[in-house]
């Protein structure tokens, strides 16, 4: 039969405690991580885009101009 020990419940208790504590801060430093991995790429994106929209307008007043 299975029995269990009552001794050393709070060293178990406060490991295990440490040890999500420590999961969760390394789960939110990835999340983050990502996140602002995802915002840069869509920043960078939008300024690229930017550029061609401006470069486009600008060959569209040339064309007219002339």
């Amino acid at each position: 039969m299975f029995k269990f020990s009552y001794e050393n419940i709070n060293d178990i208790l406060s490991k295990n405690r440490e040890d999500k504590i420590k999961l969760i801060k390394i789960g939110m430093g990835f999340i983050l991580f990502g996140l602002v991995l995802y915002i840069l790429k869509e920043i960078l994106i939008g300024f690229i885009s930017l550029i061609f929209i401006f470069v486009g307008i600008s060959f569209f007043y040339k064309a007219f101009k002339i």
